[in-house]
């Protein structure tokens, strides 16, 4: 199963350091898992839609 989300609270603007980690693709992973309220259902992947 496919879906978007768009979870704006882990944005990056552009005057931050803009290099994507290791660290960072966790940290924004573990918030949308949190999110999560789909029964049976895991985020497995992030990645950015906009650069």
């Amino acid at each position: 199963m496919e879906r978007e989300v768009y979870d704006e609270s882990n944005e990056i603007d552009f005057y931050e350091d803009t290099e994507i980690n290791g660290s960072h693709i966790e940290k924004v992973l573990e918030g949308i898992r949190e999110k999560n309220d789909v029964q049976e259902t895991e985020v497995i992947n992030v990645f950015p839609i906009r650069l």
